[in-house]
């Protein structure tokens, strides 16, 4: 059904038929009906009748709630793994920060957060190319923190 705007009354009307209030409206009200505003311009037409534009607008208002256009504090980035820095506590960073974006995302992310060495054994090994899961952080582990590198460096700094 279209609406149109009736310019001599500042009604909106439908296919020929007047819609009108007997009531006076204030001005914040017409804007809503599509009635002439306080410039004297017609606004676009929302419904035909009151109730009809409350609940043309009731529903807009939910899928505006529905969407996520909330604001969301930032996420902080963790910082860049370079070999010999606190893998452990790198490795626990990164799976909290992970948990806010989608599962398929996630191996570019764990890329972009290595640096130097680190990226290079990681890239060179190919491990990113399956879907991230606990075996994904266990590969990565061997490759950037094996066992035998924290006994070499306590033997250096000891």
């Amino acid at each position: 059904m279209a609406m149109l705007p009736d310019t001599q009354n500042g009604c909106a009307s439908s296919d020929g038929e007047e819609k009108r209030s007997s009531k006076r409206l204030r001005s914040g009200e017409s804007v809503i009906r599509g009635m002439k505003n306080q410039s004297g311009r017609n606004e676009p037409v929302i419904g035909t009748n009151q109730s009809d534009t409350i609940d043309q607008l009731a529903r807009a208002f939910s899928i505006l709630a529905s969407t996520s256009n909330y604001w969301r504090a930032p996420i902080p980035m963790p910082p860049k793994f370079n070999m010999g820095d606190n893998y452990r506590h790198w490795e626990d960073q990164v799976r909290r920060y992970l948990k806010h974006f989608a599962h398929d995302q996630h191996g570019d992310l764990i890329l972009d957060l290595l640096i130097g060495e680190a990226y290079d054994r990681v890239n060179d090994a190919h491990i990113l190319q399956r879907p991230v899961a606990e075996e994904t952080f266990r590969e990565i582990r061997n490759r950037l923190d094996p066992p035998g590198l924290t006994i070499k460096h306590q033997r250096v700094f000891y």
